[in-house]
């Protein structure tokens, strides 16, 4: 069994900041976003295939062929349509039932095994939310089965899947959906050719990155992995609380903040705020910022 992970586009909601890094390879307390999820996947899948385009160097130089006991392999999008497009074109590379992620999803290792579990060809994992007009509502039956796509319930789709090779003749027929070819789409197809698809309902926490509210999204993936995967920054010169911080930091007061680069911060004062530091920040205050 595979999963596909697809990573290939440019991450604009997050910008300036994937101006410089693809959204997938943001780092959190040493390792990539991406690499959480991957390393979850590790005992539950043979291999990986990331699909790729904006910055793809940066992936392939950090995660080269093999992960722990994970083979990866790498597939280029030729042109970035939507999540279908990105799909199909990884058909070559899986043969059976496959996870499909997105890239700036967090997949816990608990929702990928309850999955595999469930022992059906095609599900997709739910989470609930309060505001569902930012998000893709699914609605389902008390059976599980999905029964409608894009709808207005508070159960959306996580972006977390497991499919059969069926997707791909569905993904073939679809149309554009808001100027991209969408996963969802051939799913809601499937469903009305009588085709099971099953939901997975779960309570985790979605942890996202770049969504409506893209600096909300990162600092609330720093407070997860705060919790669950990292630690503060011991630094003998700066005050650092509850923040990611990989450059050289001196005289400055930093808090819930993932800043990460080559530069350096000086005399400072950070709050609230994800940054790329390529150069020297001397003597600046920044609240609430996404910078680079």
């Amino acid at each position: 069994m595979k999963a596909v992970i697809l990573t290939a586009g440019e991450g604009r909601r997050l910008r300036p900041i994937t101006h410089y890094v693809p959204k997938p390879m943001i780092p959190f307390f040493g390792k990539p976003f991406l690499e959480y999820t991957i390393q979850n996947l590790v005992g539950l899948v043979d291999g990986v295939v990331l699909v790729v385009k904006y910055k793809q160097g940066q992936l392939r130089d950090y995660f080269g062929d093999r992960y722990a006991s994970l083979s990866i392999e790498y597939v280029e999008q030729i042109e970035l349509k939507g999540t279908a497009a990105a799909l199909i074109t990884a058909k070559d590379f899986v043969s059976e039932e496959f996870f499909v992620l997105q890239s700036d999803v967090y997949a816990p290792q608990s929702i990928l095994l309850a999955m595999k579990e469930l022992n059906a060809e095609n599900i997709i994992s739910l989470t609930k939310v309060d505001d569902p007009e930012n998000h893709a509502g699914i609605d389902y039956n008390s059976d599980g089965r999905v029964k409608r796509t894009f709808t207005s319930g508070p159960w959306v789709d996580r972006g977390i899947w497991l499919f059969s090779h069926v997707i791909f003749d569905y993904i073939k027929k679809i149309q554009l959906f808001n100027k991209e070819l969408r996963v969802l789409v051939a799913v809601q197809q499937m469903i009305d050719d009588d085709i099971d698809v099953f939901s997975y309902t779960s309570t985790e926490p979605w942890v996202q990155l770049g969504d409506h509210a893209p600096l909300d999204s990162v600092l609330n993936a720093l407070d997860f992995f705060l919790e669950h995967n990292g630690g503060d920054v011991a630094n003998y010169h700066s005050e650092i609380k509850r923040s990611s911080v990989e450059v050289e930091v001196v005289g400055s007061k930093i808090s819930n903040s993932l800043i990460f680069g080559n530069g350096k911060v000086i005399d400072s004062l950070i709050e609230n705020s994800v940054l790329y530091c390529h150069g020297i920040i001397r003597g600046k205050i920044i609240t609430n910022q996404i910078l680079a």
